[in-house]
This record gives structure tokens, sequence and C-alpha cells, in this order.
């Protein structure tokens, strides 16, 4: 795996784990092709909820960059608390590809792409 691939890889799970985790399950690095690699892994937090991490970087002007990301966090029943995706399947909302899903009834909306310290700091509210 590329050096700046990996170390993109290993910061955003280092920030992400920041939230407050228990736990790490399924955690897999990959390299996809010379200049793409993805994070896959389900982080626990207290009270069972979770976080589902779909992550794939590529490499662009020498600088990483995410080609496709999913950050699924839920309730230790399986219920959405919140993902960010950047699915192509809500192409009329703002800043689309980029949305969220809220709730367990999924309510969607648009939103720019998250940063991962956002990411780690909606979680830290939740827990709180």
């Amino acid at each position: 795996m590329d050096t700046l691939l990996q170390r993109y890889l290993e910061n955003a799970l280092y920030i992400l784990l920041a939230a407050g985790s228990e736990a790490i399950d399924e955690l897999e690095f990959a390299d996809e092709d010379e200049d793409t690699a993805k994070l896959q892994v389900v982080i626990r937090f207290s009270g069972g909820s979770r976080l589902n991490v779909g992550l794939r970087v590529s490499i662009f002007d020498d600088f990483p960059r995410r080609r496709a990301y999913s950050f699924h966090y839920m309730t230790g029943d399986g219920e959405t608390i919140f993902r960010y995706d950047n699915a192509k399947h809500h192409p009329g909302l703002p800043h689309s590809p980029h949305h969220k899903h809220e709730g367990p009834d999924n309510r969607v909306s648009g939103c720019r792409q998250p940063s991962l310290r956002d990411i780690r700091d909606e979680i830290a509210a939740y827990l709180e």
C-alpha cells in the first residue's frame, strides 16, 4: 500500500476511535490498485452503538482524496442514528452526491462532505 494512503487511512481510524470507542471489529486495510486503498471497519461504542466505516481513498495530485465513503452510526439494535455517504442515489439534493440519513426513518438531507472530526464530534455528542 502506498505510504501516503496508509498514513491517511490509519489517521482516519485514529480520529474516529477518539470519539470514545470500546472495541474494533472487522478491520481491513486493502489495496485496490497502486493509487487506491480502502478501510473497512466496525467501531463499537458504549451502550452497544457502532459505526460501520467504508472509506475508499485515491491519490490525486499527490494528495489523498475520498472517492467513496459511508459512515453509518447506529444503535445496538441496528437503528440508524446517522449515516453520511456519497452514493449517487439522491441527485436532487444540495451538495449531491454528499448527503446524510438521520433517525430510524432515514430522513435524507443534502450536506457537504463531512470531515472525520465532524463525524467523531457528532458521535461523542450522542454518547454524552
